[in-house]
């Protein structure tokens, strides 16, 4: 603290000068002060009308001392705070550290930041990846699905894909929700005599033939199997055939009705598979879920191996001397696929 004094009067005597005392005592002393704590003593004022300052002792902040200033014989005091320095000083630019300690905070904290980022893009990556994995596996088991359950075209015709086998009461087996393929034991049959082990027939055959029965129509289960016995008993009895002279025979309900089967040489023609139509085509006409079942008895065919791929569908009458199958039929099996229209010698 700076103190600074005026004279106020003029004075020609030692007693009228102004003076200073000033002591300081520490706060947490219990004892009195001597006059050794005095710091400042009189001090003289002798120029006219000038003022003088006296340095006060410094309060250094950590210490707990009062600072006691007896003034005397002056008009005009004037305390004011000043900073001087009589030594060489050194300032310790503590914030320096904090500065670094902040930037080391910064550099840390953005460190995490990126290490949390890279670790969300990653787990972001993986989430990704695995739906996208998942979403493939999906579709490809739905095309796996359709491609056997859904119908196809085949070359712009009717043509239905082959399901997979369901097999039935009695080794039946289902082609669609409504055609099956009804063996013996399903129809009434009995099995076929000795000497069917001799006519093997060799795969895939190359040759369809498509005739008819020249009998009546059939339109339901009982009136078709009914026929299949009929059938069964004349071939068997009458010819000395091993069983039915055809491979298939397809009914007026929409089935087929297996007889010597896709490994049996028929009575027809060799290297061949000879389905037969119950009915007379010559005067009877074709019911869709006749054409249905016999498309999809086909279609089976070639699933398994027993048809070659680019098999021939011919007409009875393009064999042999005969009407089979009628002009009804013949005409309906002109629209299918693979039909030839070629003679077969």
């Amino acid at each position: 603290m700076l103190l600074l004094m005026k004279h106020g009067m003029r004075t020609t005597s030692k007693e009228d000068v102004a003076s200073v005392s000033v002591s300081q005592s520490d706060l947490h002393s219990s004892t009195d002060h001597t006059d050794e704590d005095e710091l400042a003593t009189v001090c003289n004022f002798e120029e006219d009308n000038g003022a003088q300052a006296i340095d006060l002792p410094v309060f250094d902040g950590y210490s707990h001392r009062s600072i006691a200033v007896n003034v005397t014989k002056s008009t005009d005091v004037k305390i004011r705070p000043v900073t001087q320095f009589y030594a060489p000083v050194t300032i310790h630019q503590h914030f320096t550290k904090l500065v670094n300690n902040k930037d080391k905070l910064e550099k840390q904290s953005n460190s995490q930041f990126m290490l949390s980022r890279t670790s969300a893009i990653s787990t972001n990556l993986v989430c990704i990846l695995g739906i996208v994995f998942s979403l493939i596996i999906a579709v490809t088991l739905i095309v796996i699905m359709i491609y056997f359950i859904t119908p196809s075209r085949n070359d712009g015709k009717n043509a239905l894909r082959p399901r997979l086998p369901v097999v039935l009461e009695g080794n039946s087996v289902a082609l669609d929700e409504d055609v099956a393929i009804l063996t013996k034991e399903r129809w009434g049959g009995y099995e076929m005599r000795d000497g069917w082990q001799n006519r093997s027939l060799s795969h895939p055959v190359e040759l369809v033939i498509i005739g008819h029965t020249a009998s009546s129509p059939c339109s339901t289960f009982g009136e078709c199997a009914s026929k299949m016995q009929t059938f069964q008993n004349l071939h068997v009895q009458t010819r000395g055939w091993v069983s039915i002279g055809y491979n298939f025979v397809i009914g007026g309900d929409g089935n087929v009705y297996q007889a010597l089967g896709w490994d049996i040489t028929n009575y027809t023609r060799d290297n061949s598979i000879m389905i037969s139509f119950i009915g007379n085509y010559v005067i009877n006409e074709v019911k869709d879920k006749q054409r249905k079942a016999v498309q999809l008895l086909l279609e089976q065919g070639v699933e398994l191996g027993k048809l070659a791929s680019n098999y021939k569908l011919v007409a009875h009458s393009q064999v042999a001397n005969t009407l089979s199958p009628g002009q009804y039929l013949l005409a309906d099996l002109k629209q299918w696929p693979h039909y030839y229209a070629g003679l077969i010698t």
